[in-house]
């Protein structure tokens, strides 16, 4: 078995892991959208956004749970991102771990503060 496909399989399982702490269905028959909170949207940032955006799809098929963006934190709200949707957009993180809706957080803003702070207020919030 190649490293590539073991590293494969062990994403595939997480996700599903997830899926089903999210309160999935185990057949997987009955699709449900996770909606994702993004702390951050420099250059690792947007990959993941487009990583999301691109593989949905194929994450759907593969767990049943479709991934979704639904806010993403940003330090200027006036610049200008080519291919991320505007309206997503927020400058107030508080946003984005109060919104019930969101069950995953994301950071992808490095360093260490206010980072910490963000994620263990997203973790006392019930946030994965």
């Amino acid at each position: 078995m190649s490293r590539k496909f073991f590293e494969y399989s062990q994403k595939s399982a997480r996700i599903k892991w997830i899926y089903y702490r999210l309160g999935g269905r185990e057949d997987m028959t009955d699709t449900k959208t996770i909606k994702v909170g993004l702390l951050g949207l420099g250059t690792v940032g947007t990959g993941v956004y487009k990583l999301i955006g691109r593989r949905s799809e194929e994450m759907q098929q593969k767990t049943g749970a479709a991934l979704e963006i639904k806010k993403i934190l940003v330090h200027n709200m006036k610049k200008v991102r080519q291919g991320v949707d505007q309206n997503l957009l927020t400058d107030q993180w508080k946003e984005i771990i109060e919104d019930d809706e969101i069950q995953i957080v994301i950071e992808v803003m490095g360093g260490i503060e206010p980072a910490k702070t963000m994620i263990t207020e997203a973790l006392k919030a019930g946030k994965m």
